[in-house]
């Protein structure tokens, strides 16, 4: 074989990869229907993939579980409460005043009134 016909099948190859990503990102933004991109940061854009792809992981998940259920009982799932609830981060004001001893001097964190 020679190096022109390699080059040739390594093209192609890259090609096909390609075209594949490009399929991928089509279903993707179909079926998924993610169709605005919320920031165009790299981080950002795996944050959203990873949210959607999750939904819809758990979205498929209670249908076959709900599969042979009446169609109310999914919405049912599907729109539950959560059985969790967070009070949420704490206010300052409810946090105790600390302080950090060093080798100049002990540093109190400010209260507010």
């Amino acid at each position: 074989m020679s190096c022109k016909a390699s080059g040739v099948k390594m093209h192609l190859r890259l090609y096909k990869c390609r075209w594949l990503i490009e399929l991928y990102f089509k279903w993707m933004k179909q079926q998924l229907r993610t169709v605005k991109l919320h920031s165009y940061k790299p981080q950002a854009i795996w944050n959203q993939l990873f949210l959607i792809l999750i939904t819809a992981w758990r979205v498929l998940q209670l249908l076959r579980v709900y599969m042979y259920h009446p169609w109310s009982a999914f919405e049912e799932e599907l729109y539950r409460k959560p059985s969790k609830t967070s009070k949420g981060r704490p206010r300052a004001s409810d946090r105790k005043a600390t302080s950090l001893r060093t080798s100049i001097g002990e540093i109190r964190s400010a209260q507010k009134r």
